[in-house]
């Protein structure tokens, strides 16, 4: 199982909103979020740090990222479909609610982030970690997985609809009430713990002793 790549990070400087606004982006860090509504719209932002950010205050449109770290930002509800996201570490962020229909992230790393209600759906993933994340309620319909690892996250009530998990190790995580069928789980790997719970998938019953 490959590590998603860290973001590379360098030569960047800090940067006010109201330099990028008038300037464009380049290299650097920007802290907080703009005071009004700002617009990206069809541009690439690569080799970025965002701290605090609100990125509701944003419009996103046809913008993809590389090459980024997000650390405690706010991308609550937001629609990344169709967007590509490459080399990207989001720290403690809230993305709940956002939707990556159709995407592509390739070495992305979700760490202690709320993910509740995501859409990953039809998404193709490669080398994509979660760690410590909450994603109760998300959607991995028809997904592709390549080397993407679920650490120590919470998956209860997820979908994972046509998408295999052959490979996928679900050992250390939270899997109550998963919506998938049994060919989508076949491979998977979980503890003795979680089996018990996986045998109605399969059309078992478990018999209390008398």
């Amino acid at each position: 199982m490959k590590s998603p790549k860290e973001p590379l990070i360098k030569g960047i400087v800090d940067l006010t909103w109201e330099a990028f606004e008038r300037d464009g982006f380049s290299n650097g860090r920007l802290v907080g979020s703009p005071k009004g509504k700002l617009t990206l719209e069809d541009v690439m932002v690569d080799t970025a740090v965002f701290e605090g950010t609100d990125f509701t205050k944003l419009d996103l449109e046809k913008v993809d990222f590389q090459n980024v770290v997000f650390r405690h930002c706010n991308f609550l509800n937001l629609d990344f479909s169709k967007r590509y996201f490459g080399r990207i570490r989001f720290e403690g962020c809230n993305l709940m609610g956002s939707k990556w229909i159709d995407a592509a992230l390739s070495d992305v790393i979700f760490i202690d982030c709320i993910l509740d209600y995501a859409n990953f759906s039809a998404s193709e993933m490669k080398v994509v970690s979660f760690i410590s994340s909450r994603l109760k309620e998300s959607f991995f319909a028809e997904t592709f997985f390549k080397d993407v690892l679920f650490d120590s996250s919470d998956l209860t009530a997820s979908e994972f609809f046509k998408t295999p998990l052959a490979g996928i190790d679900l050992s250390s995580d939270i899997v109550d009430s998963l919506h998938c069928e049994p060919e989508s789980l076949k491979g998977a790997i979980i503890s003795p713990a979680q089996a018990i719970g996986f045998v109605t998938y399969f059309g078992l019953k478990i018999k209390e002793n008398s």
